[in-house]
């Protein structure tokens, strides 16, 4: 099955709206002054860590991520916005007597971080190191592998809570992050700290299907349009589909002419507008030249590939950087 990664076929516009980051200690204080309107008590605030908080016009937004022994619990944040110091939004949850429903009271993993990054590494069928150097990202908590000769990405390990059966159970575990080099695969892959068996995994790159969803060929028999698994082409185009990455495996020196230069004319292959995809009528990929002049008045100056300071040559802009 040829693999695709997320691919972008429009940017979206160069404005954004600059948020000003609040530091710790104010957020805490704001969510401790509206504690009651919160739902939250203070023994559950001070079991929180506190991953983003930040003014965005009027609004104070404050991300609490619940956490227990000091480590945080996977995907349960409650978001919090205020509005002249008073709470106007509570959303999300916690989990509820936690310490009742965990499996390792102290906190302390009976599997390394080590041994959870090989045991990842072989569920993925990728060859482990026999030994592992390791950086200290967070002591006792989060673990930096390096490539590993293997990744796009540095390998780490961190030491988290996962709740399991909708929080029935809440588990310790190590969670991999591993992006391999022989796949367009982006996975977080959760480790039980006890017994290093697999709880659970999330693949962060996209794959789309165009025709039939229980199929895994994309693309194959969609006539009139270049194909997604490399197969066949369009009769009208000799030219390598511009969906398929896959084998696409390329290092830093392969970018070294993509240096930053001004951006004053570009072209776009897309599914234009108001087609959701190939499959849908008009989803024939179009070329498209200069798309911020179709709006009236030009939509923006900065074009579409400026992070406000820099026109790039690539897939790079002020809200992505597609690859």
């Amino acid at each position: 099955m040829r693999k695709i990664f997320l691919f972008l076929f429009f940017l979206v516009s160069t404005f954004l709206l600059k948020a000003q980051d609040v530091d710790q200690a104010t957020a805490k204080a704001l969510v401790s002054k509206n504690i009651a309107a919160s739902g939250l008590t203070a023994a559950e605030l001070d079991n929180s860590i506190i991953t983003n908080a930040y003014n965005s016009g009027e609004l104070q937004l404050v991300y609490l991520q619940q956490a227990y022994k000091g480590l945080p619990v996977y995907n349960v944040i409650k978001t919090l916005a205020f509005k002249g110091g008073k709470l106007v939004s509570n959303a999300g949850d916690r989990i509820p007597e936690i310490a009742t429903k965990i499996n390792q009271v102290a906190g302390t993993p009976s599997i390394s971080a080590e041994e959870a990054v090989k045991a990842a590494l072989s569920l993925k069928k990728l060859p482990a190191p026999l030994q592992l150097t390791k950086s200290t990202l967070l002591e006792g908590r989060k673990y930096d592998f390096g490539k590993l000769g293997l990744a796009y990405e540095n390998v780490t390990a961190e030491l988290l809570w996962v709740p399991i059966e909708d929080g029935k159970q809440v588990k310790l575990a190590w969670q991999v992050y591993l992006v391999p080099k022989s796949s367009s695969d982006y996975w977080m892959i959760r480790m039980d700290a006890s017994n290093n068996n697999m709880l659970e995994e999330n693949n962060l790159t996209v794959y789309c299907n165009w025709n039939d969803p229980a199929k895994k060929n994309i693309g194959k028999k969609y006539k009139g349009i270049l194909a997604y698994n490399g197969e066949a082409q369009s009769a009208k185009s000799d030219a390598k589909s511009l969906f398929d990455v896959t084998g696409l495996q390329t290092t830093e020196a392969d970018h070294a002419h993509e240096s930053p230069t001004i951006v004053n004319s570009a072209s776009y292959r897309v599914i234009a507008l108001p087609a959701e995809s190939p499959r849908h009528p008009g989803g024939t990929p179009v070329l498209v030249n200069d798309p911020w002049n179709a709006a009236s008045g030009n939509a923006t100056s900065l074009k579409w590939h400026s992070n406000g300071t820099t026109d790039y040559n690539i897939t790079r802009g002020n809200n992505v950087w597609a690859k």
